[in-house]
């Protein structure tokens, strides 16, 4: 191809700059100088006998990519046409074919399929290169048998049909003709062979991303993979780099249907690191939305929300109304993900306007239409859209309308010949009849659908059906082997999916995912509903009933109890609750109803998928109530006010780093949860002789600040003294025989480079060394001041001799193996050890009356995979220790160094809870540390947790002591 354009030095000097650009990623400067170059081809050398040049060529696959990576389409096509108008005028159908090609090429890199349809269409009547084709479905794939050759070498023939091949076929993948474009792409690849001429062999690595994309779509993954391969080998991703990005999209999706979660992720983030490098405003709004739709799935909303709003605003600022209103869409997903939306939450009467308040907002309703994507650039993108809508309504018990998307679906994706539709529609029926107990007939459906799920790969589609096999099953009264069997094989299946993510990752997947205990532990949630009501309709006295009630309420307490053990026991190791080990009794009920102290209450919570069970114990009272908050949005609450109030602690004083906007936040964060647990109407059920909670936490609610739930103008910790344990049903220390034994003092200040050094370790030693003194208690101390430093081995052959444990030191923690997080020594320079939770767990701490961890996160608690959530306390509590003092969070070093002193010196005549409780009201009253206000705020005192035993410490002898006024008491007394 002869280049007879006027000024050919100029040209190839502008090409080098624009090419320079783009290698330095100056996405924006390349593109003007791409556009301006063939404007000036316009402008003025396009005349008649002029050729399409290989430098046409690659201006215009230039201008085509970054057109679509920067979200400007527009320009790019109205000047592209007016190319393909001037060859056209200038005889040159070579030339004007060339360019409506890429015009096309162009609109659908944009998801605009009827314009390039309609550019498509317009070659159809031409006597040009490609000859006169009929464009029907059927014809578009076989346009080289009718091309005339008139107009055009054989090098042009050549390049046209794979740039012709490469358009249809990419055509009719969008609009879901798979077997169509695979045959149209790979015939365009034969005219890609190696030593192809360079202007055509161009279109190798696009064909084969095209391919590619349209494989994974049909189902075809692992045949995808090969051409993914073959593509990259052609891919120079700082020259073609919207080929690199569509070649990780395609990778993603392949990795998403395959279930390789983690892989797919980092592929979409990688694609959105690109484009933020290259400015690629278009491609980011689209790589925002690809990602925030799978962090959706993976239950990362937060972070889906953060994508969503970058993707809208690249959107807005490029014009792309659809990606607009799909990102409005996501968003009310997201929002939904936080809400309970199961059919059978059994919300009971006196708590359901408390969930309805509990969203900012409002009751949960049923979402706009979703975005219509005929215009879009994926047909399973559309697909998966209208089965998101499908399963909305499903999940929000609307089933007609469901009914209506699902046979709207049926009858859209009708001619769509992808596998992966095929297999998902009988699989949204069997959801379908499953929601409306026609289990026989989702039964069969799911049986015929599952080979076809396992065969094309599509792990988390299997896992669904999987799992409503069983539940049909279940229905249906199959054998307690066949559900098992079922149940099974759903577990090892999410298993698999969960696997593929990293370990903090996995957490928040499993939140909304049900195990099998969960399952039944629902189902006795669900009959205890259903007897409750019975019994409030019936008109007569029904204590045999009422009696019922109480049996399975307590039977779910032990249940719950025994899971939480041998699941601390699986992930930790040690012995368990001898108590729990035994089968359940009836006469367990009237032992722990009876043996209840009177003036305490234990609040028992179990946060389930889709609702959270609040039971309220009592001397001869046990009382339930449901709340339909679901474990994704109690997560995301507690975590906002962990973040909110992160970095405050740490100050000397509540000031300009914490703007009173940071407060009231906080305070709207508990006020929400407060609401959707009902926690208000537990409490205002309580007796006015209640002075004292024990409450036993699930899941997130580890982290939940307790002691600062307002009532009125009150915190909670000023009515009433608050513990925390891990189970319900374990006996209380009360009345233990007295404290004998040492007080060990362990503490590490050194740390090396990087770590920071805890100056107060020694003064805060000292201090309560001489305290212990006072009772009478033998010190024995680890730490550099005594000239014995804390040493591993060491502290696990003093613990569990001592009475009392006081550690001060630094603490790690390992999310996938949380039995090797624990408390960091540094004995000695260049040495670190680490006493894990499962050094602690292995050891009988039966003779520890208290431990106190001064230590940063003390009590903070590791999610596991799952409900169960494993801490320092929980370990040392299973262990035998009686109770154990720790923190939620960091704290500012002089607030714990007057907390500290408050505690211990409120022992001398208080039970542990109420030591507790003494302090934190002389925060609130300011009268903690003389005259600073600031520790009135909560992020200070309410994340000092008492873990365990809440009775009085018995010392052998009591040493007078002038601070042990009783001064701000508060009027109640509990009982040791």
């Amino acid at each position: 191809m002869a280049f007879t354009v006027d000024g050919w030095a100029a040209f190839q000097a502008g090409f080098a700059r624009a090419e320079a650009l783009l290698r330095a990623g100056d996405t924006a400067g390349a593109l003007a100088g791409y556009r301006g170059l063939l404007a000036e081809r316009l402008a003025g050398h396009l005349r008649a006998g002029t050729s399409l040049a290989t430098a046409d060529i690659v201006v215009a696959e230039r201008l085509a990519d970054m057109a679509v990576l920067a979200g400007e389409p527009g320009p790019a096509q109205s000047l592209l046409a007016a190319i393909a108008a001037a060859f056209r005028q200038a005889g040159n159908e070579t030339g004007a074919a060339y360019a409506t090609l890429k015009e096309a090429e162009v609109a659908l890199g944009a998801g605009q399929l009827r314009r390039a349809a309609a550019a498509l269409r317009t070659l159809g009547g031409s006597a040009g290169p490609l000859g006169r084709i009929d464009f029907t479905r059927a014809e578009w794939a076989r346009p080289e048998a009718r091309a005339s050759g008139r107009g055009a070498d054989d090098a042009d023939r050549v390049l046209l049909l794979a740039q012709y091949h490469l358009v249809a076929g990419s055509l009719l993948a969008a609009l879901g003709s798979y077997t169509e474009a695979c045959a149209t792409l790979r015939r365009g690849l034969r005219f890609t062979p190696p030593g192809t001429p360079e202007p055509a062999r161009l279109y190798a690595a696009p064909l084969r991303l095209a391919l590619a994309a349209a494989l994974v779509e049909r189902g075809e993954l692992n045949a995808a993979a090969k051409e993914l391969a073959r593509a990259e080998r052609g891919v120079d991703g700082p020259l073609t780099p919207g080929l690199e990005v569509r070649r990780l999209e395609v990778a993603g999706r392949r990795d998403l249907l395959r279930g390789e979660l983690g892989r797919a992720v980092e592929r979409l983030r990688e694609v959105t690191r690109r484009c933020a490098e290259g400015g690629f405003r278009g491609a980011a709004a689209r790589a925002h939305l690809n990602l925030a739709q799978v962090l959706i799935v993976l239950n990362q909303t937060e972070a889906a929300r953060a994508h969503l709003t970058a993707a809208e605003r690249g959107a807005v600022e490029t014009g792309d109304p659809a990606t607009v209103d799909r990102a409005a869409w996501l968003r009310r997903v997201a929002d939904a993900r936080g809400r309970s939306l199961a059919q059978r939450v059994p919300a009971t009467t006196e708590l359901w306007d408390e969930r309805e308040a509990a969203s900012p907002q409002g009751p949960s309703a049923a979402p706009e239409e979703t975005p219509e994507l005929a215009d879009g650039e994926s047909h399973l993108s559309l697909f998966d859209d209208r089965a998101l809508r499908f399963q909305w309504e499903l999940a929000g018990g609307r089933l007609d309308a469901a009914a209506r998307a699902l046979a709207q679906m049926e009858q859209v994706f009708a001619a769509c010949d992808s596998e992966i539709v095929a297999a998902r529609l009988p699989l949204l029926r069997a959801m379908l009849d499953y929601y409306r107990h026609d289990y026989v007939r989702a039964e069969a459906a799911l049986g015929q659908v599952l080979p076809r799920l396992a065969g094309l790969g599509l792990k988390a589609d299997r896992w669904q059906a999987l799992r409503f096999l069983a539940w049909c099953g279940a229905w249906l009264g199959r054998s307690a082997a066949e559900t098992r069997e079922r149940t099974r094989q759903a577990a090892a299946c999410l298993g698999e999916l969960t696997a593929s993510l990293p370990p903090v990752d996995q957490v928040l997947f499993q939140l909304n995912k049900w195990t099998a205990e969960e399952e039944e532990l629902a189902a006795e949630v669900d009959e205890l509903v259903r007897l409750r009501r019975a019994a409030e309709t019936s008109r007569l006295p029904r204590p045999l009933l009422r009696w019922r009630l109480l049996l399975r309420l307590h039977r779910l307490l032990w249940r719950t109890d025994r899971y939480r053990a041998e699941l601390a026991r699986e992930r930790v190791g040690g012995g368990g609750d001898p108590d729990l080990a035994a089968p359940w009794h009836p006469r367990l009920l009237w032992k722990h109803l009876a043996h209840h102290p009177r003036d305490r209450v234990t609040l028992t919570f179990l946060v389930l998928p889709d609702r959270v069970v609040t039971i309220s114990a009592g001397r001869f009272s046990l009382r339930f109530a449901v709340a339909a908050l679901t474990r994704l949005r109690l997560r995301e609450e507690v975590r906002r006010w962990h973040e909110l109030a992160r970095g405050i602690a740490r100050e000397e004083a509540a000031g300009p780093e914490d703007p009173e906007e940071h407060a009231e936040a906080r305070a709207a964060v508990l006020d929400r949860l407060v609401r959707a647990l009902g926690l208000h109407g537990v409490l205002g059920g309580l007796s006015r002789r209640v002075c004292a909670l024990t409450v036993v936490p699930d899941d997130a609610l580890h982290g939940f600040p307790f002691a600062a739930v307002r009532r009125s103008d009150r915190y909670l910790v000023q009515d009433y003294a608050l513990t925390l344990a891990f189970s319900p049903l374990a006996g209380r220390r009360g009345g233990a025989a007295p404290v004998v034994g040492s007080a060990l003092l362990a503490g590490v200040a050194d740390a090396p480079a990087g770590v920071d050094r805890l100056e107060q370790v020694p003064r805060e030693l000292d201090a309560v060394g001489a305290w212990a003194a006072g009772h009478g208690v033998r010190i024995e101390r680890m730490d550099e001041q005594a000239g014995r430093p804390a040493r591993r081995e060491a502290l696990l052959g003093s613990i569990p001799t001592a009475a009392l444990v006081h550690v001060a030191c630094h603490g790690i923690f390992e999310p996938n193996r949380p039995d090797r997080s624990g408390l960091v020594l540094f004995p000695e320079p260049g040495v670190t050890e680490t006493l894990t939770l499962r050094d602690l767990s292995t050891r009988q701490l039966g003779a520890v009356s208290h431990v106190t961890l001064s230590s940063c996160w003390s009590a903070d608690s590791y999610v596991l995979p799952g409900r169960w959530i494993i801490s320092l306390p929980e370990t040392l509590c299973r262990a035998g220790a009686g109770s154990v003092l720790g923190s939620l969070w960091p704290v500012a070093e002089n607030f714990a160094r007057a907390f500290q002193p408050a505690f211990y010196r409120a022992l001398d005549t208080l039970p542990r809870d109420r030591a507790v409780q003494r302090a934190q009201v002389a925060a609130i009253e300011a009268t903690l540390i003389e005259g600073e206000a600031w520790t009135a705020d909560p992020v200070f005192w309410s994340g000092l947790t008492l873990y365990g035993d809440p009775s009085r410490l018995p010392f052998p002898r009591r040493a007078p002591s002038a601070t042990s006024s009783t001064r701000g008491e508060p009027p109640c007394t509990v009982s040791p």
